[in-house]
């Protein structure tokens, strides 16, 4: 009788265990998923226009000028600008 309530315990224990770990593994796997989706909502809001509809111009001109500006700015690692040529004035 001992030996039988005995191996009743080590088999619930081990059904606990495995229940355990597949727990953890969904919570993990959930934690993964949340991150994702709240990074993706951040990018979704940065991308989002400043101004309302009838002046999204206004908002699409500032971009491309902080654009142009960041890449004519931007060092390579021999110290000159990436695109230099390209941000030259003519003479």
């Amino acid at each position: 009788m001992l030996l039988v309530n005995d191996e009743h315990h080590q088999t619930i224990r081990c059904f606990i265990t495995c229940g355990s770990h597949e727990y953890d593994t969904v919570e993990q796997q959930g934690k993964k998923t949340w991150k994702y989706y709240r990074y993706s909502l951040t990018i979704e809001y940065k991308h989002k226009p400043l101004l309302a509809p009838p002046l999204i111009v206004i908002s699409l001109i500032w971009r491309t000028i902080k654009f142009a500006h960041r890449r004519c700015t931007k060092k390579t690692s021999d110290g000159s600008s990436a695109f230099s040529f390209y941000c030259r004035l003519p003479a």
